[in-house]
């Protein structure tokens, strides 16, 4: 496209609004002396396309969002990449057809390419794609299928693929999509299974195994009884749904250690038939008596206890609005959401153990309004100031609000604080939905009439529900043999000068799909060759070839727990091997090891302290890791406030609990952000080393050949 005009400027920014680095996608918006103010009589459209965003040191700028997509290339060119309204969702997963068009066009004797969406009853089940020859003789559509295959995860395959001699037009020249769909469905001939599904009416344990797999999965053919559910395709976020759903249809419900242990579909059918006969239902407390809490509430609870004043157990969530904000509809929609939820009301309490008590009216939820602030910057510290002060969670205040104007008049910032015995990474979806309808409602002058969420028993009761008991002793013996005598990570002294920010680096879109392609191509998941990645890394910079990393892990593999808001995770800690030579040729082994943790999930991470730290380790460390790994399972969730557009700001970096931390965010354009946190005495050179061996890293693993 090449150069802004004078008197014009063209910004790329991410979902966030902050600028792409050169080569990284994002949405193109301009900027200058022609800009508009806006759209005739449609202040809606206006609040959605025309904002204002920070370009320190020169302050807030009005740009437009043009909704096109491009990159600007290091010597300053911009390049055009498509529509964002292009993205399409397949089983879940958004896609940008423009990278799968990209990927096509880049193989050997084809020319261009263009990809739609296949649509079934007003949903897209896949794609479809034409392309011309480069020269000479079309490359056979099996061909192109066989390349794609290797490098790019099932979802992202066209399910209709077609070789053709021009694309069709409409009369204005423009792309004629229907008769492009015809002309590939006609070339291809009809999509049909090469067996068939699971029937309708086959109520057998096997039969509805296999319809939550073809569910889950987004397939109506057939689905191998004896094919693992990752190779398959599904990740991490698919077999929680998985497990949800065959626990709905079967009334058992499926723990994460047993699909782990057990993945296919002949496996999970015996494991519940094995388990018919097992009628025994967890107690629940009568109405009005104490809840016993979860492993993981109880260490959050301890810790207050020891210190009230600590706010290390809270999480933090700060959206930006612009538009025509109403704080009065938003402080109602808040209230709405606490009484709805009573994770987020109950009193956490030490009643001869740890507990909650829901034994009176909901204590309100603040919601103060801040002074007006010149820019974001200052209104991050305002509202972060505010959100930082503690919670009393004994008296059932478990969450604060605070909202922040921007000296512009059409900008605000809206903070969240929650306290992670009533909250955690699985619940910012849930929150969010509610506090959007119950504001929506609001503006209206009415009550939200959303459905009510499962009661804080039923949601305490699924989540001890997705244990498998029958294994407990034989996971204990696995974690005592373990991880007995792991050693503390080595980590060098803090050096002078350390800038206490961690790093970040950005992993673009096809990279990441191609992670997860590789991990089905070794039955795994994405989130077990990253944490592999991540073991190889460390061991390059610190030297160690034996060490710990811990990973927190949602429990919501229950009907009653799926779309919860309240604490459902525990950790794992991983017994890493690496061979540290700055490679990722050993990533594939360790791939088992983290297989075998995560089989044996069941046993609480307090329990596993219990059974394998060593009674004369350092007190001042972490008893069995000091590094955490996390991947977050969807995009940070925007807030669809009626009249405004909103981003999510993102996570602090400076919060670190423990020396080092690392957490993986996929964002909207299918990419992920990799933030490194740490504490003050973990050397920030350190902390930048092993970024830059990641980084590379996880490049390899992307851009290797098919895995074998």
């Amino acid at each position: 496209m090449g150069r802004p005009v004078a008197r014009t400027e063209v910004f790329v920014l991410d979902e966030r609004s902050r600028p792409c680095p050169p080569g990284t996608t994002g949405e193109i918006c301009v900027a200058g002396a022609g800009l508009a103010n806006g759209y005739l009589a449609d202040p809606a459209q206006t609040a959605k396309s025309f904002t204002d965003i920070e370009t320190a040191p020169d302050g807030p700028r009005r740009i437009y969002r043009t909704g096109d997509l491009g990159h600007f290339s290091a010597d300053g060119v911009l390049h055009y990449a498509g529509r964002a309204d292009r993205q399409v969702k397949v089983r879940g997963h958004r896609i940008e057809p423009g990278e799968v068009e990209a990927r096509i066009a880049a193989l050997p004797g084809v020319g261009r390419c263009v990809v739609v969406p296949l649509m079934e009853r007003g949903a897209c089940v896949g794609l479809a794609a034409a392309y011309t020859p480069a020269a000479g003789a079309p490359v056979p559509a099996d061909t192109v299928r066989d390349a794609l295959a290797a490098r790019l995860p099932e979802y992202l395959v066209p399910r209709a693929l077609a070789a053709v001699d021009t694309f069709p037009l409409t009369r204005n020249g423009k792309l004629d999509t229907d008769a492009l769909l015809e002309l590939v469905t006609r070339r291809t001939g009809p999509d049909t299974p090469t067996a068939p599904g699971p029937r309708p009416d086959d109520a057998s344990v096997t039969g509805q195994v296999a319809h939550a797999f073809a569910e889950t999965l987004g397939t109506g053919g057939a689905v191998p009884h004896d094919a693992s559910f990752f190779a398959l395709g599904g990740d991490s976020l698919d077999g929680a749904r998985l497990c949800v759903r065959i626990g709905a249809r079967t009334g058992v419900p499926v723990p994460a250690s047993v699909l782990i242990a057990g993945p296919t579909v002949r496996e999970l059918a015996h494991w519940i038939e094995a388990r018919a006969g097992d009628t025994e239902d967890p107690d629940r407390p009568a109405p009005g008596e104490p809840l016993p809490l979860l492993p993981a509430q109880n260490g959050f609870l301890y810790a207050q206890q020891l210190d009230p004043t600590d706010t290390s157990s809270h999480c933090e969530l700060i959206w930006r609005a612009s538009g025509d904000f109403v704080p009065r509809a938003f402080r109602a929609a808040v209230a709405d959401v606490h009484r709805r939820h009573q994770a987020l009301h109950a009193r956490y309490v030490f009643d001869r153990r740890p507990v909650a008590l829901l034994d009176g009216p909901p204590t309100p939820v603040p919601t103060i309004q801040l002074a007006p602030a010149a820019d974001q910057e200052a209104g991050l510290l305002t509202i972060r100031r505010e959100l930082a002060r503690p919670l009393d969670i004994a008296a059932g205040e478990n969450w604060r609000c605070a909202v922040a104007p921007l000296a512009s008049g059409r900008e605000w910032l809206l903070g969240l604080v929650l306290h992670h015995i009533a909250f955690d990474g699985g619940s910012v979806r849930p929150l969010a939905d509610d506090l959007s309808a119950a504001y929506a409602a609001r503006l209206r002058h009415r009550a939200p009439d959303t459905a009510p969420p499962p009661a804080l028993a039923a949601v305490l009761a699924g989540a001890r529900a997705q244990v498998n008991g029958a294994a407990l002793a034989e996971q204990r013996a696995f974690w005592r043999a373990e991880l007995t005598g792991v050693p503390p990570l080595t980590v060098p002294g803090p050096a002078a000068g350390d800038a206490p920010p961690g790093p970040t680096f950005r992993i673009p879109a096809a990279d990441w799909a191609a992670l997860e392609a590789r991990a089905h191509g070794w039955g795994s998941t994405r989130f077990a060759v990253a944490l592999a990645a991540y073991a190889e890394a460390l061991a390059a910079v610190s030297g160690d070839r034996d060490l710990a990393i811990g990973a927190p892990l949602a429990k919501r593999y229950h009907p009653d727990t799926a779309d919860a808001v309240g604490c459902l995770i525990d950790v794992v800690c991983f017994r890493m091997r690496p061979a540290g030579d700055g490679t990722a040729d050993r990533v594939p082994a360790l791939l088992a090891g983290v297989h075998a943790a995560l089989a044996a999930q069941d046993v609480p991470f307090e329990e596993v302290v219990r059974l394998a730290a060593d009674p004369a380790r350092d007190r001042s460390r972490h008893p069995l890791f000091q590094t955490l790994f996390a991947v977050q399972s969807a995009p940070p969730q925007h807030l669809a406030l009626d009249g405004c557009r909103t981003a999510f700001v993102g996570p602090r970096s400076d919060r670190a609990l423990h020396e080092l931390e690392v957490e993986v965010w996929p964002e909207d354009d299918g990419g992920a952000e990799v933030l490194l946190g740490h504490q003050p005495g973990t050397p920030a050179r350190f902390v930048a080393e092993v970024a830059a061996v990641y980084r590379r890293l996880l490049r390899e693993l992307a851009g290797g050949a098919d895995p074998t």
